[in-house]
């Protein structure tokens, strides 16, 4: 993790409030940790701020997971920015969801990561094995955004369609809203630097 969200991370943790940013190697057990700490003090709620671009696919669901079924305390995300990929996982896990009105959303069609070496012998066995990991991952991702946002297969599909459909895929706050990914927009913000 650099030294710029680092210094964000402990100015939220004085707060008494988890950060999310993007999910890298090992940040998912980090923000974990974070979360953990905060309960100690057994708090009706645990507020998290998220600013992530998304990272890795299964510390995402890891973080979910954890937030959803293992803390026991309600976690409260805001989310500062942008909430993409990997980290919607972590967003929608929460009860209360809040956006401001310059948020912005990216959930698309994810990958398993690629190997750069290979036995040329052996190529076309690890391609058909990496698009079965992939379908599955397509599989359960299409399920949890089935389930957290109340969609059908369909509807689901459709939205990840758009959001890997390349540029200008990213969703505002006002349809994030619409499509159940925040339960609110922040009433009280100031206006975002130009």
């Amino acid at each position: 993790m650099d030294q710029q969200i680092e210094m964000q991370r402990e100015l939220f943790m004085s707060r008494g409030t988890a950060f999310l940013p993007d999910l890298e190697e090992g940040v998912a057990n980090l923000v974990i940790e974070d979360l953990c700490k905060l309960a100690l003090a057994q708090p009706d709620h645990i507020p998290m701020v998220i600013k992530s671009n998304g990272g890795i696919t299964d510390d995402g669901f890891v973080l979910a997971q954890f937030i959803e079924f293992e803390l026991g305390i309600p976690v409260h995300a805001r989310v500062l920015g942008y909430c993409h990929s990997a980290a919607t996982y972590a967003l929608l896990s929460c009860p209360r969801r809040i956006g401001y009105s310059y948020s912005t959303f990216v959930l698309h069609h994810q990958t398993s990561g690629v190997q750069l070496r290979y036995n040329p012998d052996d190529f076309d066995a690890e391609v058909e094995a990496w698009k079965k990991e992939n379908h599955a991952i397509f599989h359960q991702q299409l399920d949890f955004y089935m389930q957290k946002l109340g969609k059908t297969q369909e509807e689901a599909r459709e939205i990840l369609d758009a959001g890997s459909a390349g540029l200008d895929n990213e969703i505002d706050a006002h349809k994030a809203l619409d499509l159940g990914i925040l339960t609110e927009i922040a009433q009280k913000e100031k206006e975002p630097p130009p």
